[in-house]
């Protein structure tokens, strides 16, 4: 079998760096990117109710992606004002760490290409541009942004699916954190009787580090690699859990090994090397007991994530695209069971 170039194969030192910390393996040269693209785009049009005029995005997709990341920063805009007491200091957070990931988004979608994370665009000012008589009650503003969060999971998930490369890892990291977003927003019930908005974190907005983009057979091996990284990982951390945490872990210890099984089995249906497993891995944290192992498989989650995105840009097809899609989703969900903040950019290194 030939193998596959070290041109075509991604910079995994760089990827691992991100805290992983299982999988022992050299680096090797990463491929070459391309020069930032300009970070503006000519024509203009209005934003969104609570935001400014911006340059208007030619990128494939993005007039309809800022429109939706511009109405979900004048939503959480909304619910920041019309919260009053209703929103104490944890959740006026979280929600303010909502708007700013949605002026993130939106400023990228602005560049010329939104793919190329060195690329800066403006993003839209935050504002409530409504009189105070005609803002809708507290809790109604909460479900609002819920209801927005879900309809731009669903619509970024579409846009995502027919796209290439690092399109597809755009529109798809884009569904990944408005799905999450939803997710936490129903889970810390800002408006309910008990609300909980310490349940989940949002992390600060950081910028992406580029991603390379490799044939999908190489990104279906450094997802089989990970695999195995992840399931010594587990096993290592299930000693020191009990309970529903442990019964949390074992599930998705089959459900790696499942992953792991069928990606093994389409390498050897193309007639590619299929890697093996090390004989141990170093981890990144020590799992002593049951802080420490929760920690660990936190990380290891968390460290996925990019090879997740590695592989639905490698993807070719609409179905490995969904299937590369409901891992990432599926990854970011696990890591913030187990205490992860939900980054800007589920995906990206």
């Amino acid at each position: 079998m030939t193998p596959v170039p070290d041109s075509a194969r991604t910079s995994r030192r760089s990827l691992l760096a991100l805290g992983l910390g299982l999988a022992a393996v050299a680096g090797c040269s990463a491929p070459t990117t391309p020069e930032p693209s300009a970070s503006r785009t000519p024509g203009s049009s209005a934003g969104a109710a609570g935001t400014t005029d911006v340059p208007t995005p030619l990128f494939p997709g993005a007039a309809n992606g800022v429109q939706l990341e511009d109405d979900l920063v004048a939503r959480a805009t909304l619910v920041l004002a019309v919260g009053g007491k209703k929103l104490d200091k944890t959740g006026r957070r979280l929600v303010t760490s909502i708007r700013d990931q949605h002026l993130a988004h939106a400023a990228a979608l602005r560049t010329a290409d939104p793919t190329d994370p060195r690329s800066t665009g403006p993003a839209p000012t935050p504002s409530v541009s409504d009189t105070p008589s005609s803002r809708p009650t507290f809790a109604k503003a909460v479900q609002q942004l819920l209801t927005a969060e879900s309809n731009a999971a669903a619509a970024h998930r579409a846009t995502a699916l027919p796209a290439n490369a690092l399109a597809a890892l755009l529109w798809g990291s884009l569904a990944t954190s408005a799905g999450a977003t939803a997710a936490i927003l129903k889970s810390a019930d800002l408006a309910g009787d008990k609300p909980d908005p310490g349940v989940a974190t949002i992390g600060k907005v950081r910028p992406r580090a580029p991603m390379p983009v490799v044939t999908v057979v190489a990104a279906e091996q450094e997802m089989v690699r990970q695999l195995h990284a992840l399931i010594y990982g587990y096993q290592l951390a299930l000693g020191r859990l009990k309970g529903a945490r442990r019964d949390a872990g074992e599930a998705e210890l089959r459900r790696h090994r499942i992953l792991r099984d069928r990606l093994s089995t389409r390498l050897l249906d193309r007639k590619a090397d299929v890697p093996v497993a090390k004989a141990a891995y170093v981890p990144s944290t020590n799992p002593r007991n049951a802080a420490t192992a929760t920690k660990l498989i936190r990380q290891m989650e968390t460290g996925f994530q990019p090879f997740c995105g590695l592989w639905l840009a490698a993807a070719t097809t609409p179905a490995e695209r969904t299937e590369a899609l409901s891992q990432l989703s599926r990854s970011t969900t696990v890591a913030r069971q187990w205490g992860a903040s939900l980054s800007t950019w589920p995906g990206w290194a």
